[in-house]
């Protein structure tokens, strides 16, 4: 364990009632998006002597501990770095868990920058022990490619996510904050326990339930965005849309009160699309009808292209939205179904 020896949080137990806060940051092989990340913690307006960043290396092959050593010799804030064997996201966050003294624990990822008031609009949800958790947006930075930005449309707009991102609107299901942007009492995460340490992604969803089921509120700070990186190429963004298909059936064989009737859409599109292809081949169904249900769904899509393209401002987003909204659901639907028939994709690692 290093530790920068800049100011430290004052003490809990000092008067004004000042709140401390513990920032929880894993990595794994991404120095450059961690340098980012970093520089942009160091903004923030929040006191530097009331928060602190506990950052937990995955065992990065990169050079991530020498940026890490480079930055804790001029760091503002103080600064934990732990390093651990290679075993993803939900342990490290766990074991940051450990060693956290703040008030409230604050998890986001290494791909993320921040708004200079980030911290203040988290905690102005806070305005009662009932509050367990808050949760904030995360767009796509403005200097993100088109594509990048194309799939920040895809997973917040309602035609992608049913609204479950982006708790502004209209929602197919109950809002859960995202690890990236993820504001936990410290009273809360001690009575409910940690993080799931047998999930490998959707662990953040899985600590919400386990907090609403205890009592707790978890709320939606419009005001607290987290810019957060997106998947860049197709490949990435296929893989993991994927494993979130995944993630949902071993979410819903946890508690299977996490199923609701918006996650069953995508896969039920993909079962209807294999079985009206095979009756119509088979002439078991009018052709005519199998094509009207695909060129609907194919003007849903192109519908969705148009709006993101508008609110985008290009063009080109036109042709990329439609097939990332189609991926979108195809992909997500296969990982549920494949999940359900054969349980055994495991996810380890960074989203």
């Amino acid at each position: 364990m290093l530790i920068s020896e800049f100011p430290k949080p004052s003490d809990p137990s000092n008067p004004g009632n000042r709140i401390l806060i513990s920032i929880v940051v894993p990595t794994y092989n991404r120095e450059r998006m961690l340098r980012a990340a970093l520089e942009s913690l160091a903004c923030l307006s929040y006191p530097r002597d009331l928060y602190e960043v506990i950052l937990v290396d995955d065992a990065s092959s990169d050079g991530t501990a020498g940026t890490v050593r480079e930055f804790m010799a001029k760091s503002p804030f103080r600064l934990i770095y732990l390093r651990q064997s290679h075993a993803g996201v939900t342990v490290a966050r766990n074991r940051a868990i450990r060693v956290a003294q703040g008030d409230f624990l604050v998890f986001t990822d290494d791909d993320c920058t921040f708004a200079a008031d980030w911290l203040e609009r988290l905690l102005e949800a806070v305005d009662s022990p009932a509050v367990g958790a808050v949760g904030g947006p995360d767009p796509a930075p403005a200097d993100s490619s088109l594509f990048a930005r194309c799939v920040d449309f895809a997973f917040t707009s309602f035609i992608g996510t049913g609204g479950v991102r982006a708790k502004t609107g209209r929602s197919l299901a109950a809002y859960y904050p995202r690890g990236c942007n993820f504001l936990v009492a410290r009273a809360a995460i001690e009575r409910v326990g940690g993080f799931d340490p047998s999930l490998g992604a959707g662990e953040e969803i899985e600590l919400g339930y386990r907090l609403r089921r205890a009592g707790y509120l978890l709320l939606y700070a419009a005001r607290a965005p987290v810019y957060h990186r997106r998947r860049d190429t197709w490949r990435d963004f296929a893989r993991q849309l994927f494993a979130r298909g995944v993630t949902r059936v071993q979410l819903i064989r946890r508690h299977p009160g996490l199923l609701e009737w918006s996650y069953l859409i995508p896969p039920a599109l993909v079962i209807a699309f294999a079985v009206g292809a095979m009756l119509s081949l088979a002439r078991l169904l009018s052709a005519g009808l199998f094509l009207i249900s695909v060129c609907s769904y194919l003007l849903l899509l192109g519908a969705g292209g148009f709006v993101g393209a508008r609110g985008l401002r290009s063009g080109r987003a036109i042709i990329i939205i439609p097939p990332l909204l189609f991926l979108q659901h195809a992909l997500y639907g296969v990982g549920f179904l494949t999940e359900l028939i054969r349980p055994q994709y495991t996810i380890v690692g960074y989203r």
